[in-house]
């Protein structure tokens, strides 16, 4: 972050879920806050916030209180189960800065063993070919990659269209696992066969996604629950 603006955070650590910094105005100490939300782009949306609130001759106290009573908001990075040590989010992001800030601060913040995107191309923007560069580069910030279709893809002129099997070899160019399954079934299958604990999930789309939000941890739960003799065989 410019060093020259008034208001900066000094100190970032990632602890117990939070994000922990000092605030500084003007080079002096505004105060500590424990963020319940993460990424470097929340710091940035929490000190916007703070010298707005400030501005209006908010105390102090009450900003620092506020920031770090927030919990987020609804489809934004948001947590929706966890199978098996597999973490689940769902996350409105579909233009390519999104997905690369929502990527990136997971990696940064989390640091998750493997990382994975489920990524819909369902808005105008998304797709068509205008981002297909740069969804890719945004996307690679992923271990692991599936794909789903173009959503209406009629609504979009042929030549206009993302091409995902482009998409597809730009990112195993970087020594990205990806798949294009063709379906939402198919995606809930790949994932099922190849997730791990300790894998991050992020579902990635502006729309209701074949309700996979809710059909994946089902499936996952399914996969991961074992039989009686199951657990017998192994404790022999």
């Amino acid at each position: 972050m410019n060093a020259s603006n008034d208001w900066r955070p000094e100190n970032i650590e990632y602890r117990d879920s939070r994000t922990c910094f000092n605030i500084t105005y003007r080079g002096k100490p505004f105060g500590p806050v424990r963020l319940g939300v993460n990424g470097i782009y929340n710091i940035r949306n929490s000190l916007a916030a703070a010298a707005i609130l400030n501005h209006l001759n908010i105390s102090g106290e009450d900003i620092l209180r506020g920031l770090e009573t927030f919990s987020g908001v609804r489809r934004r990075l948001q947590l929706r189960t966890t199978v098996s040590g597999i973490r689940i989010y769902e996350d409105f992001a579909h233009h390519p800065t999104a997905v690369e800030e929502t990527l990136r601060s997971i990696n940064e913040t989390l640091r998750p063993k493997r990382l994975w995107a489920i990524y819909e191309p369902r808005s105008a923007t998304s797709r068509r070919n205008v981002f297909q560069h740069e969804i890719a580069r945004a996307l690679g910030y992923a271990d692991c990659i599936a794909l789903a279709p173009l959503f209406k893809p009629e609504k979009v002129p042929a030549g206009e269209r993302l091409d995902l099997e482009n998409l597809e070899e730009s990112l195993r160019a970087m020594g990205r696992s990806v798949w294009n399954p063709g379906t939402v079934e198919g995606i809930i299958d790949k994932v099922c066969e190849e997730a791990r604990p300790d894998d991050i999930i992020v579902i990635m789309s502006n729309g209701g996604f074949g309700d996979i939000y809710s059909r994946l941890p089902a499936a996952l739960e399914k996969r991961f629950a074992k039989s009686p003799s199951d657990k017998q065989e192994e404790d022999l």
